[in-house]
C-alpha cells in the first residue's frame, strides 16, 4: 500500500476499521504466544507475529497486516493516545515512547526483511512453550498463535477419560516389546528413527514416574553407588533427603554404575546396585518443565523421585529412557520424533479393545494423566501428590487423573508400585500451603555424572 493510504487521516471510518482488527488481531496471537512460551507481552513482539503469521497466511495478508500496524502506530503518534480498542490491551496501553519508536523503525522494513529468520523463532518459541510446560510441535504452535482456533486442553480432555491402568500399560508394552531399548538409543544418537522403540520408552517413563513428555528429554536415573560401602544411615539418608544424598555421592548415574557391575545391561546394573547396596534406593532427578501456573514460593527447577522396586524389566525401561538425553535433540528432531510416536500410540491403542475411548483419543499426556490419578487414588496426602508430578498449585494439580474417581479404601495402591516423593519438598509445600512459610528459590541438584 502507499504511504498516502497508510495516513489515518486520509481513510475512511471503514477503511481504518480494518486496519484496526487487523492489529487487534495481532496483539491477541501475541497473548496466545505468551500464554503458551511464559513470556510477558510487549509491542516489540508486533513485528515477530507478523513474521509468524507468514508462515500460515497469503503474501497479500503480510502485507495489509503491515499496513495496519503501521497506520495503528501512526495514528497514536498522531494522537498521542491509543485508539480505545486497542488501549485494551493494558500492555499496549503502558508502552513508552520509545517503545512506539522502536516500532516504527522495525515495521519500516521490507516485508522480506520482518520476515527473515522466522524459522529460527518458531524454534525459539516452541522450546519455551516446552519449558512452559506445553507439550506441541510447531505446526500445532503457529495454529494456536496465529490461526486462534484454540483447541481445548489435552489436561480437560484426560479429565474425562477413564484412567489408563497398569493392565492397560502392559497392553501397550506388549505390542512394543520387541523394540530393543539398546538399538534404540543407537539409532536415536545416529540419527535413524525408530519409533517403536522410542515410543516405548515414553509411555514406561511417563506412566510410572507421570513425566511431561519433554522432561523425558533430560531426566537422569540414579542409582547406589557401587563404589560406597552403605550403612543403613546410608540407606535412610537416600529416603529422608535423596538432595543430600546426591550431593555426598550416594547416588550416580546408572550409565556410571556399569563400570562397577557385571555386564552392560543398565537396569540389571540398577538391580545389581541395589542389592550390593542392601536395598537402596533409586532416585530419579526430573528437571521440570512446567512454568506457568506456579506458585513462586514453591518455584524449582527440579523434582526428585524415590524409587525402590526391584522389578528389573521397570528398572531397565527407566534406565534406558534416561540415557535420552545425551542425543540432545534438535527442536525440529523432537517435532518429528513426537508425531511419530503419537501416530503409532493411536494405531497401537486401536488395536486394544479395553483402550478403546470414543471420541477421547490417547496421547502422551494420557500416561502423565494416569500417573496423577494413581497417585491421587494411592496418597494420603495432595502434597505428596504435588512433590511427584512438579505442582506447585493446589489448582492445576485438580486437573488431573479421572473425573469422579473415588479413592481407594486406606489409600493404599490397587496395582503395581509406585515411587516416592522427596519427604522434605513434601513438608516445604506442606508449609507454604498453609501459609507457615515463603520458600527462597534454589538452583538445581548438582547432578554426578
Amino acid at each position: 500500500m502507499s504511504e498516502a493510504l497508510s495516513d489515518p487521516e486520509k481513510l475512511s471510518d471503514i477503511s481504518f476499521s480494518k486496519y484496526l482488527n487487523a492489529f487487534e488481531r495481532l496483539a491477541r496471537g501475541i497473548e496466545t504466544r505468551c500464554e503458551l512460551t511464559g513470556e510477558t507481552p510487549n509491542l516489540s513482539m508486533i513485528a515477530d507475529q507478523i513474521a509468524l503469521r507468514s508462515k500460515v497466511v497469503a503474501k497479500s495478508t503480510i502485507r495489509f497486516e503491515i499496513s495496519s500496524a503501521r497506520t495503528t502506530l501512526k495514528d497514536a503518534i498522531s494522537a498521542g493516545v491509543w485508539y480505545p480498542s486497542v488501549a485494551l490491551f493494558h500492555w499496549i496501553a503502558s508502552s513508552t515512547p520509545a517503545d512506539l519508536v522502536a516500532l516504527g523503525k522495525s515495521l519500516q522494513r521490507p516485508r522480506l526483511s520482518i520476515c527473515e529468520g522466522v524459522d529460527d523463532l518458531i524454534d525459539e518459541l516452541c522450546e519455551l512453550a516446552d519449558q512452559n510446560g506445553e507439550d506441541m510441535g510447531a505446526e500445532e504452535f503457529l495454529e494456536r498463535v496465529c490461526r486462534f482456533e484454540k483447541r481445548k486442553s489435552e489436561r480437560v480432555v484426560n479429565r474425562g477419560h477413564k484412567a489408563l491402568t497398569w493392565r492397560d500399560w502392559h497392553a501397550i508394552e506388549a505390542s512394543l516389546s520387541e523394540a530393543d531399548p539398546i538399538e534404540t538409543l543407537a539409532d536415536l544418537l545416529q540419527d535413524k528413527l525408530n519409533t517403536a522403540g522410542l515410543l516405548r520408552l515414553f509411555v514406561a517413563s511417563m506412566f510410572m514416574s507421570g513425566m511431561r513428555p519433554v522432561e523425558v528429554l533430560s531426566f537422569s536415573f540414579l542409582c547406589p553407588n557401587p563404589r560406597h560401602q552403605f550403612t543403613q544411615a546410608d540407606r535412610d539418608l537416600i529416603l529422608a533427603d535423596p538432595g543430600e544424598a546426591i550431593i555426598k555421592g550416594l547416588l550416580v548415574p546408572v550409565e556410571n554404575a556399569t563400570r562397577h557391575t557385571a555386564g552392560g545391561d543398565l537396569g540389571r546394573a540398577a538391580h545389581a546396585c541395589r542389592r550390593q547396596s542392601n536395598g537402596g534406593a533409586c532416585v530419579l532427578l526430573i528437571h521440570t518443565a512446567k512454568r506457568s501456573n506456579a506458585n513462586a514460593d514453591l518455584r524449582l527447577d527440579f523434582r526428585l523421585q524415590i524409587v525402590d522396586t526391584d522389578a528389573v524389566r521397570d528398572l531397565g525401561l527407566l534406565s534406558f529412557a534416561s540415557q535420552i538425553r545425551h542425543a540432545k535433540l534438535s527442536r525440529r528432531r523432537w517435532d518429528s520424533l513426537r508425531n511419530g510416536m503419537v501416530g503409532l500410540l493411536k494405531t497401537v491403542a486401536g488395536r486394544e479393545v479395553a483402550l478403546s475411548r470414543g471420541e477421547n483419543e490417547i496421547n502422551l499426556y494420557s500416561f502423565r494423566h494416569a500417573f496423577a490419578d494413581r497417585m491421587r487414588n494411592t496418597l494420603e496426602r495432595l502434597e505428596e501428590v504435588a512433590a511427584l508430578t512438579g505442582h506447585t498449585s493446589r489448582t492445576t494439580l485438580s486437573g488431573y487423573g479421572e473425573k469422579g474417581r473415588k479413592k481407594s479404601s486406606g489409600g493404599k495402591a490397587v496395582e503395581g508400585w509406585t515411587p516416592k516423593p522427596c519427604p522434605k519438598r513434601v513438608e516445604t509445600i506442606r508449609l507454604v500451603w498453609s501459609g507457615a512459610l515463603r520458600q527462597v528459590d534454589v538452583g538445581p541438584v548438582p547432578e554426578r555424572r
